[in-house]
């Protein structure tokens, strides 16, 4: 299955749409449980406006860590009901600055989401520099960690001295061919073949295919089989060839090799 940038923004912008629902409702469900502690708390306004160096009116507007250190009480007689309400004051605000914690960690992540709901154009552009990052820092003999267990991709060095079939070299392939038909001749071609695949006849015409004669082969390559998922032979990545001014991935590889770059020796078999 090929999901293309459409597909990735849509499910960018539910996953943080999801998200501050998510996160508008936990705190709507905070106010609640401030509104209740505070209306709790209203019952002992005397003991605290007698006793705490905090006053009732004031629990709201200073820091919660603030009120956590200066719940110490003025001195009072070692009454059972004057402990029983110390004990549930500092319970009550020991809540409330967890509450106050929470609304700003929350309040935090808003601001993040509002800044991250972009339209598509500046998401497709942002993704676009970004991969480009990626690929020059890879270029550059840097291997990237996909994270989420999809292991890593980097360049891979590759020695084909010894491989039995030659690849073609469909560049100067098509080049010969174009020569041979320009001065007039004609282009070898295969007629006819036997079961086994063999040649069996040919038009006898000037053998113009090439192939590739170097020793070593740079390929971009994705770790799979240090990835720890099931079912890893569905799944395969395939790198660009062009991108906007010929800068996709395969492109890129090959100018890097053509220019015999320093970064080469970072690339390993």
């Amino acid at each position: 299955m090929k999901i293309n940038t459409s597909e990735i923004y849509t499910r960018y912008i539910a996953t943080l749409t999801q998200e501050r629902t998510g996160l508008e409702e936990e705190n709507k469900g905070l106010l609640k449980s401030k509104e209740y502690i505070l209306g709790n708390l209203e019952e002992y306004k005397a003991f605290l406006n007698t006793f705490c160096t905090v006053k009732f009116e004031d629990i709201e507007e200073v820091n919660f860590s603030y009120i956590e250190r200066s719940i110490l009480l003025k001195e009072y007689k070692e009454e059972e009901k004057f402990k029983e309400a110390e004990n549930t004051v500092k319970r009550f605000v020991n809540v409330l600055v967890e509450i106050k914690k929470r609304q700003k960690q929350i309040n935090e992540r808003l601001e993040e989401i509002k800044g991250l709901l972009v339209d598509s154009k500046d998401f497709i552009k942002v993704i676009g520099l970004f991969n480009n990052k990626v690929v020059d820092s890879i270029l550059k003999g840097y291997i990237f960690h996909f994270g989420h267990r999809l292991s890593y991709l980097c360049i891979k060095k590759k020695d084909i001295s010894l491989r039995k079939r030659k690849k073609i070299d469909w560049g100067t392939s098509n080049k010969n061919k174009k020569e041979i038909i320009e001065r007039g001749d004609t282009p070898y071609e295969v007629l006819t073949r036997n079961e086994d695949g063999s040649i069996c006849t040919d038009n006898g015409g000037e053998y113009w295919l090439a192939y590739h004669t170097k020793q070593i082969e740079y390929l971009w390559h994705w770790a799979k089989g240090r990835a720890p998922f099931p079912n890893k032979f569905f799944y395969k990545f395939k790198p660009t060839y062009c991108g906007a001014g010929n800068n996709g991935c395969v492109q890129k590889l090959k100018q890097l090799e053509s220019s015999n770059s320093e970064f080469l020796k970072y690339f390993h078999l």
